[in-house]
């Protein structure tokens, strides 16, 4: 791979960013923006924009502080995820299932 070049994203790390985005969509009244995201979880909204697109991998702390500034278990997320990811589910349904 050339110096500076990002590997695609895997499935896995599709799958996150859908459901993450998904429980961000389903909060009410209304919906969780990336900027709100990004003060609720210290992370910059540049650096959410290039998770959540994504186009590069989530760390674990990273999961971590989103889990947390949505109110899921970041177990959880990281399970739906594996689900989809795995086509046993799909981002939707397991987007259901983590919103509150």
């Amino acid at each position: 791979m050339p110096t500076g070049t990002r590997p695609q994203p895997n499935a896995h790390e599709i799958a996150l960013a859908a459901i993450i985005r998904g429980v961000m969509a389903s909060r009410r009244p209304a919906p969780i923006t990336q900027t709100e995201l990004s003060r609720m979880s210290g992370i910059p909204q540049t650096t959410l924009s290039t998770l959540l697109r994504p186009k590069t991998g989530m760390s674990v702390r990273q999961v971590m502080l989103i889990a947390r500034a949505l109110d899921v278990n970041a177990g959880d997320l990281i399970v739906e995820a594996q689900r989809v990811a795995e086509g046993t589910d799909d981002a939707h349904t397991a987007t259901l299932r983590l919103a509150r």
